[in-house]
């Protein structure tokens, strides 16, 4: 198969760019995203260097971002600009939009990868029927594996399965 995997580098960089221009977005992305979910490795090391500036207490603009890339090591593997252009590069502050995109895309490619697991299983037909369908049922339900529990007043604690209920 010669497909590229699903993904949106421009959304991508709008999303790193709406949260340089505006941190305060950062936890309504937090909300849907996992540095996992971003296909660019750049975008990645970004977000996760938003995520440590903000755990340390500190807003994740661009100056904070920049030194905790540097502390992490990949300053050198980001173009000197990447930054500044995804800044540059926001249409908008639709963050929200931007991360649910990312997030289609992210469970694009674990569909993909779920799907070949399985055909692997079936190749391979080591097992029994029952098996097999078992093995291949756990892939299915470990699709996501963001299972959070959030509290509401009306109904307590529940468990929340990002990404598939959308």
């Amino acid at each position: 198969m010669d497909r590229l995997p699903p993904h949106d580098n421009p959304t991508e960089d709008a999303l790193i760019g709406a949260i340089l221009v505006d941190p305060s977005l950062l936890p309504l992305v937090q909300e849907i995203l996992q540095p996992g979910d971003f296909h660019q490795e750049a975008a990645r090391w970004v977000y996760e260097a938003m995520l440590a500036v903000q755990a340390r207490g500190q807003a994740p603009d661009q100056l904070n971002v920049h030194y905790e890339i540097r502390r992490a090591g990949h300053l050198e593997a980001l173009t000197r600009s990447y930054l500044s252009l995804c800044a540059a590069r926001c249409p908008g502050l639709a963050a929200g939009q931007y991360a649910h995109e990312v997030h289609r895309m992210a469970v694009g490619r674990r569909l993909i990868e779920a799907g070949g697991a399985i055909a692997r299983i079936g190749y391979e037909c080591r097992q029994s029927a029952a098996k097999m369908v078992s093995a291949a049922l756990v892939i299915v339900d470990n699709l996501d594996d963001r299972r959070q529990e959030i509290k509401t007043p009306a109904t307590g604690t529940k468990p929340l399965i990002w990404g598939l209920a959308e």
